[in-house]
């Protein structure tokens, strides 16, 4: 009996204590009044729709939340934001618990100061924005190629899928340089990321045991691993082969993906697996991301006709617009989280080192101080734009960890429009779901996966 009463009290203890130290760090923050017992809101299984997490900013301007053993903080305002974004020595890129076990805790991503930087130098040269400019025929090719065969079909299709596998081949013929991969290995790929982006949500369980998460992420890791290893080894062949060449210098030109690039620029300052998990995660961050762009894109062309008249006009000085207004309106991201490295404050509210600071993507993007009619799709904003637009717009982030393929990703937009609108008209099938955003995996998506019918242009 007497170690019943003892486990009881150790049980109570603890609960007290958990309460009071949620109590401590929540302060006066926007937040529940206590904290469920240990877990918090582990279990919390609320709709993820932008429209829960609008609620959630609506609440104030700075919000609190515990999982675990693990708080939270969720500002909301532009300028609290992007002080967590530039502040890289208080504040570090994070994810759950399991990401560093997947991606490996000596990835770039995670770094900090000299080892991060080398990192970005090098990939920087490979995705400025004169250097990608290669990549727009293949690109191109590959995205009338989808559209081109969605269009045979005479009938309506729902798009998410589908794009997503166009937008994995896309990616690996972009930084791998394999323009010819065939379907089973392009949804092999496809189905193996996705089980990565599933795997980072804040409530995985760290168990590296069969069935749960952690141990089907990392079976995918090593497959991906396996596939990308072949196609660095390809690629290393081809340099071979034309550094043998007497005309290597027209042999160079041929080769227009980035692991090309990157054998001939580096001088055995990475090692294999540092390029190998770079490929990797380059790949992660972009496709599901990627693919929720490109739904989008779908989704608001075929509902403004009106802009694809004006594409069709204006062109390239109008399609940068279109495609800033298009991240604007539907961020495929609406978070990104960081951690705080030290005891800090932020805007004069402590935070203890370790805590979860959750830079809120969305509000700035919808601030009607800064956006006229921020919900409404007005790419003519974006034409001359105002400093506050400028520094609201924190679609891939800021400061030291801000997207190193932004261009890229502006880029494929971009590419994708051109394509649409020189071959095919778009008919969206509006549904009562249309225009509900869900959160899946990460990525902002329609509920009804986008229902179009894709027609070939009878004229250009």
């Amino acid at each position: 009996m007497s170690y019943i009463i003892l486990g009881c009290i150790f049980l109570v203890s603890v609960i007290i204590y958990d309460q009071l130290n949620y109590k401590w760090k929540k302060r006066d923050l926007v937040g529940r009044k206590y904290k469920i017992p240990i877990v918090g809101d582990f279990f919390n299984k609320s709709e993820k729709t932008l429209k829960n997490y609008v609620d959630m900013w609506n609440k104030g301007v700075m919000t609190c939340n515990m999982i675990l053993h693990k708080f939270i903080i969720i500002p909301r305002e532009t300028k609290t934001v992007r002080d967590v974004f530039a502040r890289y020595r208080d504040f570090k890129p994070t994810g759950p618990v399991i990401m560093d076990k997947v991606l490996g805790a000596d990835n770039f991503v995670f770094s900090q100061g000299e080892i991060h930087l080398k990192f970005c130098r090098f990939l920087k040269q490979l995705l400025n924005n004169d250097a990608i400019q290669k990549y727009t025929n293949i690109q191109q090719k590959i995205y009338d190629k989808y559209l081109n065969l969605w269009s045979m079909s005479n009938k309506p299709l729902i798009m998410t899928d589908m794009i997503k596998n166009m937008a994995i081949e896309a990616t690996i013929a972009v930084l791998c340089g394999k323009e010819d991969l065939d379907k089973k290995s392009i949804s092999e790929l496809s189905e193996d990321f996705f089980i990565l982006v599933k795997s980072f949500d804040l409530v995985n369980l760290p168990l590296n045991i069969p069935g749960t998460n952690l141990y089907k992420s990392i079976q995918a890791r090593n497959r991906i691993l396996n596939k990308l290893r072949v196609y660095i080894n390809d690629a290393k062949n081809d340099i071979d082969n034309i550094t043998s060449s007497t005309s290597s210098h027209i042999g160079v030109d041929k080769y227009k993906s980035l692991i090309h690039d990157w054998i001939i620029l580096e001088n055995n300052d990475f090692t294999d697996k540092e390029i190998e998990y770079t490929l990797l995660t380059l790949i992660l961050a972009s496709q599901d991301a990627s693919a929720s762009s490109l739904v989008w894109t779908l989704q608001i062309l075929a509902d403004n006709q009106n802009v694809v008249d004006d594409l069709k006009i204006y062109g390239d000085n109008f399609l940068h617009s279109v495609v800033k207004e298009i991240l604007r309106y539907r961020p495929p991201i609406t978070m990104m989280p960081y951690e705080a490295t030290h005891d800090t404050k932020l805007d004069n509210i402590p935070i203890d080192k370790g805590t979860i600071v959750i830079g809120s993507i969305y509000p700035p993007l919808q601030d009607s101080n800064v956006y006229s009619e921020p919900d409404v799709f007005k790419p003519d904003r974006f034409i001359s734009p105002t400093v506050d637009q400028n520094n609201s717009y924190l679609v891939f982030g800021h400061g030291t960890h801000i997207c190193i393929g932004r261009y890229l990703a502006q880029l494929s937009l971009a590419n994708f429009i051109k394509v649409i609108l020189k071959n095919y008209h778009l008919h969206h099938h509006i549904t009562e779901n249309s225009q509900i955003v869900d959160i899946v995996t990460g990525a902002t998506y329609p509920r009804d996966g986008c229902i179009l019918t894709i027609t070939k242009n009878t004229k250009n």
